[in-house]
């Protein structure tokens, strides 16, 4: 974290913002994830475009090309400059004074006079006192690194809510045309998503090669699966009773074994 700014005022207003109302609910979080970036001096590194964008994929765990889609779509509603990312308005919203560098200089310099006043006081004894509202108090930690949504290390059962969704629009980018689309995350689709990761992860396939090591080749690789069961027609609708099936099913643990082991038929 960046000694200079780390942190950054966020308005009340902001839930009422009408450029954010126009966001997706991911897309609102990857505002954030910009904001936090700013402010602990990613954003302002000096780094190449190149470079800095590398950095800001690993830091939101999205790929290279997502990253551009998302500056396209923050930039439309006009948040954010799309060539460097930079929070559009920032100075306005931020304060010079709001730099720890500021605050610490002010609190030694009481610091300092404090001193000089006790020592009068009491022969030269010095007694420092405590300031309760500095940046030199360490900070504390509010999350840990499994709550960074697009971290592309994870533990091996623990994805959080945001990954969970991106597995899911992999399923609703596919399917959605033929089966029911997931309008809802909930934990039972969490925990099932979770399950089946933790079981995929590093494992080897058929043809002796590792299916995945970390998140961002495993939402690739479940997006790959979710359309192998196009080719299943009698799960598409293709039978007498026209049932079909949805999410839930196909992620139960002896559906996502078949899928993973069906071989599509080829085409002649």
């Amino acid at each position: 974290m960046a000694k200079n700014l780390p942190w950054f005022r966020l308005y009340a207003e902001i839930i009422d913002d009408e450029k954010i109302r126009l966001l997706a609910f991911e897309d609102r979080w990857h505002y954030i994830a910009i904001l936090s970036m700013k402010g602990s001096g990613l954003l302002d590194s000096g780094d190449s475009k190149d470079l800095l964008m590398r950095k800001v994929s690993v830091k939101m765990g999205l790929a290279s090309r997502e990253v551009d889609e998302v500056a396209r779509r923050l930039a439309d509603v006009g948040l954010v400059d799309k060539d460097s990312l930079q929070p559009l308005a920032w100075n306005e919203r931020q304060f010079k004074s709001d730099s720890s560098n500021e605050r610490v200089k002010s609190y030694r310099e009481r610091q300092k006079k404090q001193q000089v006043t006790t020592k009068k006081r009491e022969c030269n004894v010095t007694v420092t006192v405590q300031d309760t509202d500095t940046d030199t108090d360490k900070p504390k930690k509010l999350l840990s690194s499994d709550d960074d949504a697009g971290s592309a290390k994870v533990k091996k059962n623990h994805l959080t809510t945001a990954q969970c969704q991106r597995i899911v629009d992999q399923y609703n980018e596919r399917l959605s045309d033929e089966l029911p689309a997931v309008q809802m995350l909930n934990k039972k689709r969490e925990s099932a998503i979770r399950a089946r990761y933790s079981e995929m992860v590093n494992t080897v396939g058929a043809n002796g090669k590792t299916r995945f090591t970390n998140f961002d080749d495993g939402v690739i690789w479940f997006g790959r699966v979710f359309a192998k069961a196009k080719t299943k027609t009698h799960w598409m609708g293709e039978n007498d009773q026209n049932w079909k099936a949805n999410f839930d099913w196909l992620m139960t643990p002896s559906r996502f074994t078949e899928l993973i082991e069906f071989v599509p038929p080829r085409k002649e």
